[in-house]
């Protein structure tokens, strides 16, 4: 069975590559590449999760909190 592991990736526009693909951004990049290297992944035990981009660019912190509520964030982070 495959363990997804979670991470979390804190920033601004830059973070989530405001003008970029999805799969070009920093958090998608980062998951790919650790899912290519990291130890206990080739085995396929666990693996990265996928990134999930919750923030949009120029949100207030009120508005970033009520969509982490919404998105329903595990407590594991």
């Amino acid at each position: 069975m495959t363990q997804n592991i979670l991470t979390l990736a804190l920033g601004d526009s830059y973070t989530i590559g405001e003008s970029v693909l999805p799969e070009e951004n920093f958090p998608s990049q980062t998951v790919t590449l650790l899912n290519k290297t990291a130890v206990g992944v080739h085995d396929r035990r666990q693996g990265f999760a996928t990134a999930q981009i919750i923030a949009k660019t120029g949100w207030t912190t009120d508005e970033l909190d009520a969509a982490i509520d919404a998105a329903a964030i595990s407590n594991d982070i």
